[in-house]
């Protein structure tokens, strides 16, 4: 029976604040073209964990100018493209300082830079993005 076994490549992990602004400039979000590997032609992974964490309990909504939910946005060919919105589109809660939300996302492996656009309720809120190493084995 085949196995999948998953991990996180810690060592890729990236930080990036959530804005209520949706991406519009080359530098905005966090770059993950670190998480290419190189050797056999170019590469990314297809998965990512997203943690997010908050100042305080709050609860992030859509962006503005959104009202679907918050937004992922990556950005590749010299623009942003919202890849879609997390959470299936509802409002994510955060508990606590010390208790944040985490989501497995794909479809990224193919952008240069990454940003979460969504409005805290109160505080501030930090998303982490780790990218997700999966093999099978026998």
């Amino acid at each position: 029976m085949a196995m999948s076994l998953i991990s996180m490549i810690e060592s890729k992990l990236v930080t990036a604040t959530v804005t209520a602004a949706r991406p519009s400039g080359a530098g905005d979000g966090v770059d993950i073209t670190s998480w290419r590997w190189s050797g056999i032609g170019i590469g990314a992974p297809a998965w990512a964990a997203l943690f997010l964490d908050g100042s305080e309990a709050q609860t992030l909504a859509s962006p503005t100018g959104g009202d679907e939910g918050p937004e992922l946005w990556g950005y590749a060919m010299s623009q942003w493209w919202r890849i879609g919105v997390i959470n299936n589109g509802a409002d994510v809660a955060i508990a606590g300082a010390t208790q944040g939300a985490a989501s497995r996302i794909s479809v990224i492996g193919i952008f240069d830079r990454l940003a979460l656009a969504a409005t805290p309720s109160v505080g501030t809120c930090t998303v982490k993005l780790v990218p997700i190493q999966e093999s099978l084995h026998q």
